[in-house]
């Protein structure tokens, strides 16, 4: 997720869903910069998600300190991606 504004931060928070698990499902992102997502699918029957739409709430916020003295940590977490297919 990218925040392509020169100057506000934002807030972004994900919503509940039953099948779709957003990591993370709260946070913010400085101007300018990017926050890495995942987004984990489990259903115990077959569905359908392409006509579905889930949307982000994305606030603009101001903090107290400016950008420069938030301390800003990177993650880095090394899985496995996998792709699904419809089979025929």
């Amino acid at each position: 997720m990218t925040n392509h504004s020169t100057t506000d931060c934002i807030k972004f928070v994900w919503p509940e869903h039953p099948a779709l698990k957003f990591s993370p499902n709260t946070g913010h992102i400085h101007s300018g910069l990017h926050k890495d997502m995942t987004v984990t699918f489990k259903a115990d029957e077959v569905q359908n998600l392409n006509e579905e739409s889930v949307m982000c709430s994305v606030t603009r916020i101001t903090f107290e300190k400016d950008a420069s003295e938030v301390r800003i940590m990177s993650v880095f977490y090394i899985g496995v991606v996998l792709f699904l297919s419809k089979g025929g």
